[in-house]
């Protein structure tokens, strides 16, 4: 019975010996998985850098780079055009060279070879003669074929007749005209002392047309 007791004692003796050598290892292994493992820095390609990594660029910074486009067209100056029979309209009058007009107004829209076309600037179309301005009309958009685009002349005579006035008004600031034509849809008041034409259409003063004294 002693005998049994004492191999049962060494057996105990022997599992806390063990138990006792183990339990470092165990700590030390513990440890080790507790401290946090160091990443290696990644080392990138310049070409193949991650989105990431790729700075977005400020949003003030790119208004500065790309400045946002005008959409509206540029605006033509605005020039005095009043309507002078005899003289011209505005600062064109007859007897200029086509090198004067161009430095009165600017580059025609287009151009012939005895005529500037001034429509989609100012509404105005001038005619020359020996290299001379001759004639000048003036015009409304609702004249008959004039091209798309044609801006309406925004001039008036210095009776206050501009694009627009009745036959009544025309009448009313020059007395009765020489003649009165029915011309395909139009009524034309003419004025031969002063050279000039009025054409209206439905009433209304569609186009002035003025020819050198």
């Amino acid at each position: 019975m002693s005998t049994k007791n004492s191999s049962i004692t060494i057996i105990a003796l022997l599992c806390a010996l063990v138990l006792f050598l183990a339990a470092p290892g165990c700590k030390k292994e513990s440890e080790t998985e507790e401290q946090p493992v160091e990443e290696t820095p990644a080392v990138y390609d310049e070409n193949t850098i991650p989105d990431e990594v790729i700075e977005e660029p400020d949003e003030g910074s790119m208004e500065e780079e790309f400045p946002e486009e005008m959409d509206t067209p540029p605006v033509v100056e605005e020039i005095p055009m009043p309507i002078v029979p005899l003289t011209g309209v505005g600062p064109v009058t007859f007897g200029m060279s086509q090198e004067q007009v161009i430095e009165a107004l600017g580059e025609p829209d287009e151009s012939e070879f005895i005529m500037m076309l001034y429509l989609k600037s100012y509404g105005i179309s001038i005619t020359f003669q020996n290299g001379l301005v001759h004639q000048i009309n003036c015009y409304s958009k609702q004249y008959p074929n004039v091209p798309q685009g044609t801006t309406t002349f925004q001039g008036q005579t210095e009776q206050g007749i501009g694009m627009g006035a009745s036959g009544e008004d025309i009448i009313s600031a020059y007395g009765q005209p020489n003649s009165i034509e029915d011309k395909r849809g139009m009524e034309i008041l003419n004025y031969i002392s002063k050279n000039a034409e009025f054409l209206l259409l439905n009433d209304k003063l569609v186009s002035v047309k003025l020819k050198a004294p």
